[in-house]
This record gives C-alpha cells, sequence and structure tokens, in this order.
C-alpha cells in the first residue's frame, strides 16, 4: 500500500493516497508509514497546517526516522512556523546517519535555514 500511495502521489491523484495513506493508518496503526504517506501527500499538495498533525505522529511512532523530522520542518516552514522548522532543520542536519535519499535533500535544507531565520527576523520588526 505504501508503494501504492507514493505512485499514487507520482501521478498526481492525491485524493486517492490520502485514501491509501488512511487505509495504511487504520490497519496498522503503530506503523509510522500511514501518517508519513498522508503528510506527504498534504505537503505536495501545499496543505501545509493539515500535513503537520500526521506528521508529528510519523515522528512520534519513529523518532528515529530523519524523513518523517525533514516533511515536518517542511509543514511548519510553510505553515509560518519559522522558529520551529529551524529548529527542526537543524535537527535533522545533525541527524547522525541520515542515508543516501536525505542526503540528497541537504541543499535544499542548507537553504531553508537562513532564509527562515531572515524572514523570521523581518516578522518580528513588522510592529514597529
Amino acid at each position: 500500500l505504501v508503494g501504492q500511495g507514493e505512485q499514487l502521489i507520482r501521478s498526481r491523484s492525491y485524493e486517492a493516497a490520502r485514501d491509501a495513506a488512511r487505509s495504511i493508518t487504520a490497519s496498522f496503526p503503530d506503523d509510522p508509514r500511514g501518517p508519513l504517506l498522508f503528510g506527504r501527500t498534504l505537503l505536495v499538495e501545499r496543505r501545509f497546517g493539515e500535513a503537520e498533525a500526521p506528521l508529528r505522529e510519523a515522528v512520534r511512532l519513529d523518532p528515529g526516522s530523519p524523513r518523517a523530522l525533514r516533511l515536518l520542518s517542511w509543514a511548519l516552514l510553510g505553515s509560518g512556523r519559522l522558529d520551529e522548522s529551524v529548529h527542526g532543520f537543524e535537527a535533522w542536519l545533525a541527524w547522525p546517519s541520515l542515508g543516501p535519499d536525505e542526503e540528497r535533500q541537504v541543499s535544499a535544507v542548507g537553504a531553508a535555514i537562513p532564509a527562515a531565520r531572515q524572514l523570521a527576523a523581518l516578522l518580528r520588526g513588522v510592529h514597529d
């Protein structure tokens, strides 16, 4: 089902991908792959605020998953939770062993951190 859900995301069948993720979660409530797939689908749809809860659940179910933490950090960034996203991204970068799939994301995450910091600083000064 996870592979099917990933294929559905690639084919932009987001509703079907969310349904697959719900099915995984219902059948295997302790498996982080269901919430991870659900959250990833929402991220692809740019539904950042909605993606946070399932991605937090994926991190809770598998605290050893750098992918879940990275995706949660993107959801937080997209939701405007800039300081939290920076914290998550920095924790992700400090991960002892990211693996090849995650290593390919280092430059994007590295670029997001200073951008989020700068935007947060600008927003703090808006009320002046």
